[in-house]
Formats: structure tokens, C-alpha cells, sequence
């Protein structure tokens, strides 16, 4: 019986071309997303990607990590996370929706920074959240810094998120390529830390 018989290098191309397949769905689920609003709901299907596997961190984790890296760097930078004055009541609805699953999705950074294999993409990704938080804060990139991502990601690295602890690499991580090469982050965490 042909079927039967193992075969490496068989086994090995149905891997790559499964996560071929992986790696086509996030693109797509991502395109859809950036296409037109009415596909919000891939978000959730983007992050139960990335949420798979916790422990087993592989390359469609990654992708679709990155994925919602760029959908929730266009929601913000658009303003779609924030309130409107005179809003209806299904605008704030969706507002509140992105709001709920943008926090999903930094639990999902979290819990990839606490994992040696993956903290320094997992970092990568906070850091740009918070770069992007701050600068679509306008006059409330104080408050941005002090409530927003930047403090969960100090309070995580610190150890005062979860249970599990952050890596002494990923806090160094922070440290050499955050913190001392840009001022307003240095004075954050120190503002933060005090």
C-alpha cells in the first residue's frame, strides 16, 4: 500500500505547504481587513491564529502576529479606537469591538513575550504599538504613555503582568534598544518606575 510508507521528504513538503496555506490565509484575512471594514470580524480569526500554538511558536503565529501589527497600526493611526462626539450608537459599538479585541491582541504579544523564542518579535511589535499610540494621541500622548501599551509592556518586563516572567534578554532587549537610544521613552519608564 503506497500510503503506507513514511516518507521524509514527502512529510516535509506537506509541512511547507501547509503552512503555505497558513501563511496565504493570514494575507488574505489581512487583505479582506484592509479592503473594507465589513471584514472586521477576520480580526478574531487573525488572533485565534496567532494564539495557537502558544508554546509551539511557529511561522503562521508570527504572520498573523505581524498581520494585526499592521491592521491595528491603520485603525489607530486612523482614529477608529477612539470615541467621536455624536457618534451612533452602532459606530460605538464597532469602536468598542476593535477596542476589545486590540486588547486581546496585546494579551497575545504578552504571552509571546514571555517566550524566549519569540519575546524579541514580540517586543518589536509592542514597541511600534506604542510608537504609533503616542503619535496619534495628539495632546494625549502624556496620558498614552502612562495608560496605554508602553505601561503594560514596563509593567510585563518588570514582572507585574501575569504569572509568568518576562526573560532577563528581553528586558535587556528594552534597555538597549529602546530605552537608551530615545529620550522620551527613557523618561517614560523612569516616570513610570518611580
Amino acid at each position: 500500500m503506497p500510503g503506507v510508507i513514511a516518507d521524509v521528504q514527502g512529510t516535509k513538503k506537506r509541512k511547507r505547504s501547509v503552512l503555505k496555506d497558513a501563511n496565504a490565509d493570514v494575507t488574505v484575512l489581512e487583505a479582506q481587513i484592509q479592503e473594507s471594514s465589513r471584514h472586521y470580524n477576520n480580526i478574531p480569526k487573525l488572533l485565534a491564529i496567532a494564539n495557537e500554538e502558544a508554546e509551539a511558536i511557529s511561522e503562521s503565529n508570527f504572520s498573523a502576529t505581524a498581520a494585526l501589527g499592521r491592521v491595528y497600526f491603520r485603525l489607530l493611526s486612523e482614529g477608529r479606537l477612539r470615541g467621536k462626539n455624536g457618534a451612533s450608537s452602532e459606530e460605538e459599538l464597532i469602536t468598542n469591538w476593535l477596542k476589545k479585541n486590540y486588547a486581546d491582541y496585546q494579551k497575545c504579544l504578552f504571552k509571546l513575550l514571555r517566550n524566549v523564542r519569540s519575546e524579541t518579535t514580540a517586543l518589536k511589535e509592542l514597541m511600534q504599538l506604542v510608537n504609533i499610540e503616542v503619535t496619534s494621541a495628539g495632546t494625549a500622548a502624556d496620558s498614552a504613555w502612562r495608560t496605554g501599551v508602553f505601561a503594560k509592556t514596563i509593567d510585563n518586563l518588570l514582572g507585574f503582568g501575569d504569572n509568568d516572567t518576562v526573560s532577563g534578554s528581553a528586558v535587556l532587549a528594552f534597555a538597549e534598544d529602546y530605552a537608551q537610544k530615545f529620550d522620551d521613552v527613557r523618561h517614560a519608564t523612569f516616570t513610570l518606575v518611580a
